[in-house]
């Protein structure tokens, strides 16, 4: 239609009807164009509100079950610290970890802190090596976040600091995976071995003073004591790690007005 009427006026001389019909079919093309990419705008604003607000929940559900291995973590750390304190034993309030750089081989130390004990309880203190051995192991879920980056989308999320803390909080779950499937609860079996091999079941109830005067003197036990003790505190740091991404994520999440 619209070239059949500037044919026309060409046929006709008429240029200054060709040129409005010419002015006419730009706006057209003009207005066409930048209502598809609104529209389009509109569409990636609405699946990154939807994508986020999908995180959002995840995340609020990963620091409940981040809360409740921290909580598992201090037991153990507490339970395993009055034992080897009721043996006789010094208990160091820090573990001082190697650090080699692939650099210059050089060696460094990094120092992290044993959380302060918490009281037991009556009933906890019949219960310790149920508490020593028996751990909890957060399963978070990073599904959202792994699929986003994992589909190589990570840049669907306009803002920088989201995109870079949703990066550093995958990498802290990933961690935190690793480390329960290939240490922590490796060395939790070790020790359910040996206390098997002494009779103690992982939730046998025993007399305080009676668990105490079997260990005092058995040092391949306290050893293993020791040992949940040291590697609860690396968990509970790696948990740690992980719930204090999980806030700052939620909290940038939350100012964008994509609460759900």
């Amino acid at each position: 239609m619209l070239l059949r009427r500037i044919t026309k006026h060409v046929k006709a001389q008429n240029w200054y009807a060709v040129g409005i019909e010419f002015i006419i079919d730009v706006i057209d093309v003009f207005i066409g164009n930048q209502v598809a990419n609104w529209n389009d705008a509109r569409t990636n604003e609405y699946r990154e509100a939807e994508i986020l607000g999908t995180i959002y929940n995840e995340l609020k559900e990963d620091r409940i079950d981040l809360q409740i291995g921290k909580d598992a973590a201090i037991v153990t750390i507490s339970s395993a610290s009055y034992v080897l304190k009721a043996a006789g034993l010094d208990v160091d309030d820090a573990l001082v970890l190697p650090t080699s750089t692939m650099l210059d081989a050089a060696t460094t130390f990094n120092a992290i802190l044993v959380p302060e004990a918490i009281s037991l309880s009556e009933d906890q203190k019949r219960r310790l090596w149920s508490l020593i051995v028996v751990g909890y192991y957060p399963a978070i879920n990073a599904t959202s976040i792994d699929a986003l980056i994992g589909a190589g989308s990570l840049d669907m999320i306009t803002d920088e600091t989201i995109r870079e803390n949703l990066q550093e909080y995958r990498n802290n779950a990933i961690a935190l995976r690793s480390s329960q499937a290939e240490t922590v609860k490796a060395f939790r079996t070790i020790a359910v071995r040996a206390g098997q091999e002494r009779g103690y079941s992982p939730f046998s109830r025993i007399p305080e003073q009676d668990f105490i005067e079997r260990v005092k003197d058995d040092e391949a036990l306290l050893a293993v004591i020791a040992t949940q003790r040291e590697y609860a505190v690396l968990h509970l740091t790696l948990i740690e790690e992980a719930e204090d991404s999980a806030r700052e994520l939620l909290t940038l999440i939350g100012k964008l007005g994509i609460e759900k």
